[in-house]
């Protein structure tokens, strides 16, 4: 039985990295039935490029959804996801614009998912690389260990050498999901704006199906760690990644997120000794407190290019 894979690519002022993904999706030996890019509002001329791109759409179908301002990556996913929702299509392939799967990445999906081994799968995802496809970034594939404590733990690289691993967690990173699951569960959470949209959603299709890593599907994800200014001490993204993961824990791990919070105050009080910047101590625990009262969305004052310096 051949599957209807429907392909959303959320893209954000990076032109060029999305050139070679969409590129990476026509060399497909199993060919997208139909192609969602939602453009954040780009301003680097990406808006003429996908108008260009959309008008041939003989072999795939697609669709270019332009907001009107930037919403981040999560609001991005979920105007994906809702849209896919529409079409007829039997499994969802997410990611980013700096992530290209190689050429055989959908026809493993297809493969796999005729198979009945599985159970009820809820996701499929492949081994995601970085500078080449030897070099496995761990981090976006965990495990949930839940003893005590919930403790997410990134799938050893040893492990990859199995067939297919189940886990709990995934990110949108060439990650491909079952609409038929998708169309019980609540759209990925767009007031997260940016980081932990992928592992809440995780959380929510947990309760469907399994999540399923097969690590000869790989996808190289051309990006590269940020590094600050040597002035900067932090930036605006600090207070989305400890918001949405004070958020997240105290939606669905309430003790670890008892246990995060104190561990998080100390560690930033032990930063402030170091750095002295009360402006950075505040914007952390504003960060904390904003979580614990699910206080989401764009904050007024950290927002995309926000930084604090020595």
């Amino acid at each position: 039985m051949d599957n209807n894979i429907c392909v959303i690519i959320v893209t954000y002022n990076r032109l060029t990295k999305l050139k070679k993904a969409l590129q990476s999706y026509a060399q497909q030996t199993y060919k997208p039935s139909s192609i969602i890019v939602v453009d954040n509002c780009s301003t680097d001329g990406t808006e003429d490029f996908l108008n260009e791109w959309a008008s041939d759409n003989q072999m795939i179908s697609k669709r270019v959804i332009r907001t009107d301002r930037n919403l981040g990556g999560a609001g991005g996913f979920r105007i994906g996801f809702k849209a896919a929702l529409e079409t007829d299509a039997d499994w969802l392939w997410v990611s980013d614009d700096d992530a290209y799967p190689q050429p055989d990445s959908l026809q493993i999906v297809n493969e796999n998912a005729n198979k009945t081994e599985y159970g009820k799968v809820a996701c499929f995802c492949g081994a995601v690389c970085t500078r080449s496809l030897e070099n496995i970034s761990v981090t976006h594939r965990r495990y949930s260990v839940k003893k005590l404590i919930y403790v997410p733990k990134p799938v050893p690289k040893e492990e990859y050498s199995h067939p297919a691993i189940e886990i709990q967690e995934t990110t949108f990173v060439g990650s491909c999901y079952n609409m038929d699951i998708l169309r019980k569960t609540p759209l990925p959470n767009d007031q997260l704006f940016i980081f932990y949209d992928d592992t809440e959603h995780s959380h929510r299709i947990n309760k469907y199906g399994k999540i399923i890593l097969l690590p000869n599907m790989r996808i190289f994800h051309d990006t590269a760690v940020a590094k600050l200014k040597p002035n900067v001490v932090t930036t605006w993204r600090d207070y989305y990644l400890t918001r949405n993961h004070v958020y997240t824990l105290k939606s669905y791990h309430l003790l670890t997120f008892l246990f995060f919070c104190c561990y998080k105050v100390v560690k930033e009080l032990h930063e402030y000794k170091c750095h002295k910047s009360a402006k950075a101590l505040k914007m952390q625990f504003i960060a904390i407190y904003d979580g614990i009262r699910g206080k989401l969305g764009v904050h007024k004052l950290y927002k995309p290019g926000f930084e604090i310096c020595r």
